[in-house]
């Protein structure tokens, strides 16, 4: 009996879940035309990945993806223009207290997606500090599918090239006598890296995908060969363009921009108490083999000396980093240090993805976005049945009441509430989505 009761128990948690994560709405097919020849199919999962990147709560991005398609769904709407989606789904954002700020941000991140703009996100910095974590977290909230191992990479190299698994990079260096010696190692893995990339970020500039490389083997000099390949890109694309030149045939059927968004992060750890610790566990995870020294052998190696190699690693890097910044003239750029906090790991993903927002928005027209988001908000939303009753508000003004009164995070502030009128007999059956009109309340706090 207790077994039975275990698997039914299994069974609801089952049923639970696919109900929280499914909806039947997921059946019915919403066609979004981009013009008269080319559309694409709404998808909730899409659409809640574009909220995320826009700083949009995981939580009110799925409830406004979903909201969205059941508005469609239930009014019979299964074909509509791009403009008039956004219209329906900025009037949802603004519903849940979320402005101006939010809205262009949705667009700018639209229009980097459609241009087939490519994103290289590079996580740099020393061993056992996070970096998979936080590119990990990255990739789900950009919606990126390619993310790049770059330790990985250099494993596959040295196992094709002498026919077995080497040891990492950190133990060989550690294993030198001299610090020449381990430079020179260290030189070496970068040089196969820089091969070992080459088709990723060959792919990446050609045919529009983002692409994410992560790990301890990225340097300045890997930074350096994809902002010169970007470099190149432009100024090749510019040739083809140029009047009298015929350039050669392309294989892509769309098109493909020569630019890219280059966000270089350099992650780094303060806390060399907790970063010992990681690098013992580290250790003794892969290897003991590594850690004693029993023997007195040439081979053997201690934790401390490993754990002194990483964080040379990391001075290193910021030394270099802090000659770029302090040398402007000689244009190269260096990365943008972002100090990791296990304790706060959220606030790290923020700042990361604030540079890739800022990254974003230095390729985009601020006036072209400004106005055309307004010109979608002061229209009346698509799906929204009209009545005999004056609107209290309207969309443009709510909008702009929402960007007056939120917080630094887009977030309507406490005192501002947003509140419906009771149904009527033409509303929805859903008391969340029934056909009203939104009106501002200013909160009576005594």
């Amino acid at each position: 009996m207790e077994d039975r009761g275990g698997h039914g128990r299994k069974e609801r948690r089952s049923a639970t879940r696919s109900k929280t994560f499914s909806s039947k709405y997921d059946f019915v097919k919403v066609r979004v035309e981009l013009s008269s020849q080319h559309y694409y199919v709404l998808s909730r999962f899409l659409v809640s990945r574009m909220l995320t990147a826009a700083r949009i709560r995981q939580a009110h991005a799925l409830r406004i993806a979903l909201d969205l398609k059941k508005r469609l769904v239930d009014r019979d709407i299964l074909v509509i223009s791009q403009k008039d989606m956004e219209r329906e789904l900025f009037w949802l954002m603004a519903r849940l207290g979320y402005g101006m700020e939010n809205i262009i941000l949705y667009r700018k991140i639209a229009w980097f997606h459609h241009q087939r703009i490519p994103l290289i996100l590079l996580v740099a910095g020393t061993a056992c500090i996070g970096k998979s974590t936080i590119a990990t977290q990255l990739a789900e909230r950009l919606n990126l599918s390619n993310v790049v191992k770059t330790d990985v990479v250099y494993d596959l190299i040295q196992s094709i090239e002498k026919r077995k698994t080497p040891d990492p990079i950190w133990i060989r260096a550690a294993r030198a006598k001299e610090p020449s010696v381990a430079a020179g190692r260290f030189d070496t893995a970068f040089r196969d890296i820089q091969l070992g990339l080459e088709g990723d970020l060959q792919k990446t500039l050609t045919d529009g995908k983002s692409i994410i490389i992560e790990g301890s083997l990225i340097n300045h000099q890997l930074l350096d060969i994809i902002v010169e390949k970007r470099r190149k890109n432009i100024a090749q694309s510019a040739e083809d363009t140029a009047p009298g030149h015929e350039a050669a045939s392309s294989k892509h059927k769309y098109h493909v921009s020569p630019d890219c968004a280059i966000v270089p992060i350099l992650l780094t750890f303060e806390d060399t108490a907790m970063h010992r610790y990681l690098v013992d566990e580290w250790c003794l995870r892969n290897s003991p083999a590594w850690t004693t020294q029993v023997n007195g052998g040439d081979d053997d190696v201690s934790t401390n000396a490993i754990y002194k190699v990483m964080r040379q690693w990391q001075d290193d890097l910021l030394a270099e980093n802090n000659r770029r910044l302090k040398d402007p003239l000689e244009q190269q750029q260096p990365f943008y240090t972002v100090s990791m906090d296990f304790d706060n790991m959220e606030t790290t993903l923020n700042i990361i993805h604030q540079h890739v927002l800022d990254a974003i928005a230095e390729l985009c027209q601020e006036s072209d976005f400004v106005v055309d988001t307004q010109h979608l908000l002061s229209q009346d939303s698509p799906v929204k049945r009209l009545s005999d009753k004056a609107i209290d508000v309207s969309l443009a003004a709510l909008a702009s009441r929402l960007e007056t009164s939120s917080s630094g995070h887009g977030y309507a502030s406490e005192g501002v509430l947003l509140s419906r009128r009771p149904k009527d007999e033409d509303s929805d059956d859903s008391p969340q989505l029934q056909r009203g009109y939104v009106t501002v309340h200013e909160i009576d706090e005594t």
